[in-house]
């Protein structure tokens, strides 16, 4: 509604100010054509004028609409559509994932056979861990060499935060594995021990 008044306004205001003009003219120029033919031509002047006038008005407004869309869609649109897109893709390989460790699970038991233990173990979360300390590592590292490159002191700062983080997630990493392997060492020697 509000467009409305908007460009009933822009359509009216020229032909009003340009009908005010028209009409002074006519009402001067009293030459030998008639009243009623100055007021016809003044008319299709008004016409012309607003015609011309209202094309460009509508190409200019559509200029000026048109950028702050496409610029506000590009920043903060796409990032969005990309992250839409990252999570569910990752969520759908997920789900595929657990389907298929249903499913497995589902025909051990139609065929009475029985699954090793290390079928309903976190089977990788000590590799998710140790990849996730790599590449926070060397996301630091590569922060770094953009604030050396930028000559920037305030990036350099913030590259300390993905390696630290990095760092600290490859220590429980050892500590982790450190842990395993007296676990199994023990393990191993109950074993011998009780034969």
């Amino acid at each position: 509604m509000k467009r409305f008044i908007l460009v009933l306004g822009m359509i009216l205001m020229p032909v009003l100010s340009n009908g005010l003009y028209a009409a002074e003219n006519i009402v001067a120029d009293s030459d030998s054509v008639s009243c009623q033919e100055k007021k016809e031509l003044a008319m299709l002047k008004m016409e012309q004028d607003h015609e011309i006038k209202l094309r460009d008005i509508s190409i200019d407004k559509m200029q000026n609409v048109l950028i702050p869309i496409f610029a506000i869609f590009f920043l903060f649109g796409v990032p969005f559509i990309f992250l839409f897109l990252i999570l569910f893709f990752a969520l759908r390989y997920k789900l595929k994932l657990q389907q298929e460790r249903y499913a497995i699970v589902e025909k051990s038991i139609e065929l009475g056979r029985e699954l090793p233990d290390s079928f309903f173990e976190e089977s990788s979360s000590n590799k998710k861990r140790l990849g996730r300390a790599i590449t926070l590592i060397t996301l630091g590292i590569g922060i770094l060499f953009l604030g050396i490159i930028a000559e920037n002191k305030y990036v350099w700062a913030i590259s300390v935060i993905p390696m630290l983080i990095g760092l600290g997630q490859l220590l429980v990493y050892k500590i982790e594995k450190n842990a395993r392997i007296k676990e199994s060492s023990k393990e191993r020697q109950n074993i011998n021990e009780q034969e």
